[in-house]
């Protein structure tokens, strides 16, 4: 099925054994390798800052940012990405595909205290997962973290 003009371009991305996803029009680019410099005091999930070519980013630990468990021994990628405030690098385990929906075949998620927060506004059900979609401008100013159990919650 080719892409209507209506459609919601979706990159997709894994954090644990979960598939979350960004609107591609958000995406700036990809990398394995990066140097991070730690900023004091930051919150928990920011791991600091980034030069991507004399602009500085925001360092943002999906697995902190979203309360799953990492394994600290596989290598991250990198998603540089922009917001409308900020340059964001998600670190994330692994990148996936792109994907293209229709808006209205979002499902919402239930109105639980942790979703309050607004960082993941729905879901798509693939074939074999749910993949959930991130609000952008959230990533960073969502004064919420959130928790495994609550992914769990929206899976069932």
């Amino acid at each position: 099925m080719d892409p209507t003009f209506s459609d919601l371009l979706l990159f997709s991305f894994k954090v644990g054994s979960y598939l979350f996803a960004i609107p591609t029009v958000n995406v700036l680019e990809l990398s394995k390798s990066i140097e991070v410099t730690v900023v004091p005091g930051a919150p928990s999930y920011i791991n600091g800052l980034i030069n991507l070519r004399g602009d500085l980013v925001i360092s943002i630990n999906m697995h902190k940012r979203l309360g799953i468990e990492s394994n600290n021994n596989s290598e991250k990628m990198c998603i540089y990405m922009q917001t409308e405030n900020n340059n964001l690098g998600l670190l994330v385990d692994d990148v996936g595909e792109m994907y293209s929906f229709k808006p209205e075949r979002m499902e919402r998620p239930l109105s639980t205290d942790e979703m309050s927060s607004g960082l993941i506004v729905g879901g798509y059900q693939l074939k074999d997962k749910l993949l959930f979609v991130l609000e952008c401008e959230k990533i960073l100013t969502s004064n919420k973290e959130m928790s495994a159990e609550s992914l769990q919650l929206l899976k069932n």
